[in-house]
C-alpha cells in the first residue's frame, strides 16, 4: 500500500504531466484553433478528473500542501491554502495567477457542482455555448450569492447594533394605553410613523404590525447609513459627498441622522468607536 508521500508524489506526477499537455496545446492553438479547442477541453476534462481524485482522497491535505509548495518555489506563484482544488490545479498546469486560470477553475467548478463527469466536461463545455458562456454564468451566479450574503450580513450586523444600542428616547401613548405591538414571526423590532413636532419633537401618529420584509429593508437602510457614517471619519469631504451619491444617499442626510441617533462628525472630538464603547458601558452599568 502506498504511504502519504508516494500518494503526493504520484498526484505531483500526473500534475506535471498536465503541464506538458498544456503546453502542447498553446503551441499548436497558434496554427490549429479548431483543434486546439478539442484539445483543450480533453485537458480540462483531465484537470476535473484530478480534481475529483484529490478530493476524494484521505491525504488531500498533504497532497495540496506538495502542489502550493512546488508553484512557490518553482514558479513564484503563491496560492492561499484556503483555495478550491480546481483554482490550484488551474494555477499548477497553467504556471499563471489570473484571468486564464481563474476561468478555467470556474468552468471546472461549475461542471463539478452540475454533477458532470470527468469524460463528458467536452460536451457540456460545448453544450452550454462554450468556455466564456460557461464562465459568464456561473460568475452571475456568484455575484447574486455574494450580494445575498453582503445583505444577510448586513441585517444580522443591524440587529446587533440596535440591541447594544442604548435608548434615545420612550414613547408614551397620550390616552395611557399600551402600545399594540402584535406581529408576524420573524421580526424582531416594532415601527412607528413618525412626523415633526414642536421643539424638535417627533410625533407617532401610527404604530405598524412587525413583519419580517419590512424590517429586513429597514435594517439594511440602518447599517447603510452606520457603514457612510464610519466612513464619514475618514474620507475628505468631497470624496465622502461622492460615496453618498454612489449608494443612493446625501451627505447631508447622513449628518443628520448621525446627529439624531448621537454619532459625532468628523470634526467633533468624539469618534464612531467611541461612541459605541459609551453605549456598551451604559448597557453594562
Amino acid at each position: 500500500m502506498a504511504n502519504e508521500k508516494q500518494v503526493d508524489d504520484m498526484f505531483v506526477e500526473q500534475a506535471d504531466t498536465l503541464v506538458e499537455q498544456y503546453k502542447a496545446y498553446k503551441s499548436d492553438m497558434a496554427t490549429y484553433v479548431r483543434k486546439s479547442n478539442t484539445e483543450l477541453y480533453k485537458l480540462l476534462g483531465n484537470m476535473m478528473q484530478m480534481c475529483v481524485e484529490i478530493d476524494a482522497s484521505k491525504e488531500r491535505g498533504d497532497i495540496i500542501k506538495s502542489l502550493r509548495k512546488k508553484l512557490a518555489e518553482e514558479r513564484k506563484i503563491k496560492v492561499q491554502a484556503n483555495s478550491k482544488t480546481a483554482a490550484i490545479i488551474a494555477k499548477y498546469v497553467t504556471g499563471v495567477t489570473r484571468k486564464t486560470a481563474h476561468v478555467y477553475a470556474r468552468v471546472i467548478d461549475t461542471a463539478m457542482a452540475a454533477g458532470v463527469k470527468a469524460d463528458k466536461l467536452a460536451e457540456y463545455i460545448v453544450a452550454n455555448g462554450g468556455i466564456d458562456k460557461v464562465r459568464q454564468a456561473t460568475v452571475q451566479t456568484a455575484t447574486k450569492e455574494m450580494r445575498k450574503e453582503y445583505f444577510d450580513g448586513q441585517i444580522e450586523f443591524a440587529r446587533k447594533e440596535l440591541r447594544k444600542r442604548a435608548a434615545l428616547g420612550v414613547v408614551e401613548h397620550s390616552a395611557g394605553k399600551r402600545f399594540n405591538l402584535q406581529g408576524y414571526k420573524g421580526a424582531e423590532f416594532t415601527y412607528a410613523v413618525c412626523r415633526r413636532g414642536e421643539g424638535g419633537t417627533l410625533e407617532v401618529v401610527a404604530t405598524l404590525a412587525q413583519d419580517k420584509q419590512l424590517e429586513e429593508y429597514a435594517l439594511r437602510c440602518f447599517a447603510n447609513n452606520l457603514e457612510l457614517a464610519q466612513l464619514e471619519q475618514t474620507l475628505e469631504s468631497n470624496t465622502f459627498i461622492e460615496t453618498c451619491e454612489e449608494r443612493g444617499s446625501k451627505s447631508d442626510v447622513v449628518h443628520s441622522w448621525m446627529r439624531d441617533n448621537n454619532i459625532a462628525k468628523q470634526w467633533e472630538q468624539k469618534t464612531l468607536q467611541q461612541q459605541v464603547l459609551e453605549q456598551e458601558e451604559l448597557l453594562a452599568a
